[in-house]
């Protein structure tokens, strides 16, 4: 048996997941390829997929009612890429982030055909007709007339889009659903397409590097850190994004080091971040780095703050821990399944919650230090790329009988 991984973009969560899990498995001698369409994004390339681009930007500059929530995909998910990549007919599909790759059309035939298909959901757009995340809405369990995120022009465009796929609930028998998170496993079972699918729990890898322990003082010393500096970290695909919350985090963190009167750092990691960074004379922006770089820098601090209003799985909170960097987040989807609270990190509900969770670590280094030493652990048992992989193999055999 055979198995062809396929995402839209090597970068990005879903794409790095993907490709972590095919390599986990061409390790444990499985037959796994890994195809995507595009190598970075379309916003550094935008002149690669010219329809996909404008297909975007029409997304979420022009149909999006509120650019402040989640981003979205309408016309995108139209386009189809299927022809550029090698699927092999013999194989496994195992489908990660399919918007731009294989359209609803594609993958009816593909079900209909007897093709057996695995499809990892990173994010909630397969089961709405144009979010990737809900937030509070439940349209997606029903319908989505109305939706309060488009405007009104394109809103029954967006209900025939759930409409669209509604199609998929008649291939139960030859789709397999994995998901990273039991929060998202809940919503993929109350949804109005999913409902009725089989759906597994398997947590997403970290990369291997993260799993070597690295020296805070050395890492300190790369960035021109003191030891005696309170430094905080943030690390995101794109740093302005709104639902991220970082300029909110970073004045936070600044607020209660001056409260304090403490000397304080903030490290960020991420594309973008320069208008957030030009307020504050003591912000490292590292731009975007890899996983090998994350794992070398990002140990100089001494928390990680997640304040994103809406994840999936929450792949920060377990690569802070694993890095020896204790993890504070926002308690929301995936991530409180990451943290237990007051034994490896913190789960807060608002900015002031963040403030006093700040003001008592600041104050006493050592406690984080031994959370952090917890959060490692925790996610050493869980979260290696041979054991996702092998997780996979199962579920493609169970498909098998």
């Amino acid at each position: 048996m055979s198995v062809d991984h396929l995402t839209f973009s090597r970068a990005g969560g879903a794409g790095r997941v993907a490709k972590r899990i095919c390599r986990g498995q061409s390790e444990l001698g499985f037959d796994a390829s890994f195809q995507t369409v595009i190598d970075t994004d379309l916003w550094r390339e935008p002149f690669s997929l010219p329809a996909h681009t404008v297909a975007a930007m029409v997304d979420n500059f022009a149909i999006r009612a509120n650019v402040e929530k989640t981003p979205t995909s309408l016309f995108r998910g139209n386009l189809s890429s299927l022809s550029r990549i090698a699927v092999r007919e013999t194989s496994v599909l195992h489908l990660h982030w399919i918007e731009g790759v294989v359209t609803i059309e594609e993958l009816l035939k593909l079900s209909r055909s007897g093709r057996k298909i695995v499809w990892t959901m990173h994010d909630m757009i397969p089961m709405t007709g144009f979010c990737h995340h809900s937030h509070e809405c439940v349209n997606f369990e029903y319908s989505c007339q109305n939706c309060p995120q488009v405007r009104r022009p394109f809103r029954g465009l967006v209900s025939n889009s759930l409409d669209s796929k509604l199609r998929l609930r008649e291939t139960s028998h030859q789709l397999r659903i994995a998901v990273p998170s039991e929060w998202m496993k809940n919503k993929v079972r109350a949804s109005a397409i999913f409902r009725n699918h089989d759906v597994t729990v398997i947590p997403n890898p970290v990369s291997n590097s993260m799993l070597v322990p690295a020296s805070r003082r050395e890492a300190r010393s790369r960035l021109g850190i003191g030891d005696e500096e309170f430094v905080g970290v943030s690390i995101a695909e794109q740093l302005d994004d709104p639902s991220k919350c970082v300029k909110e985090t970073v004045e936070t963190f600044f607020r209660i080091m001056a409260d304090l009167n403490c000397k304080g750092r903030f490290i960020l990691i991420g594309t973008g971040g320069h208008r957030i960074a030009a307020g504050f004379d003591q912000i490292s922006l590292l731009g975007k780095l890899s996983s090998q770089e994350i794992s070398q820098l990002a140990p100089a601090a001494d928390v990680a703050i997640t304040m994103s209003e809406a994840e999936s799985s929450g792949m920060t909170v377990v690569e802070a821990g694993l890095m020896g960097v204790l993890p504070i987040a926002r308690r929301v989807g995936g991530l409180v399944e990451q943290i237990d609270q007051g034994n490896n990190g913190y789960l807060c509900d608002s900015q002031a919650d963040l403030e006093s969770v700040l003001k008592s670590l600041a104050v006493d280094r050592s406690k984080g230090l031994s959370l952090a030493l917890a959060a490692r652990n925790k996610g050493l048992a869980l979260r290696t790329a041979s054991k996702a992989a092998q997780s996979y193999i199962n579920l493609y055999d169970d498909m098998r009988r």
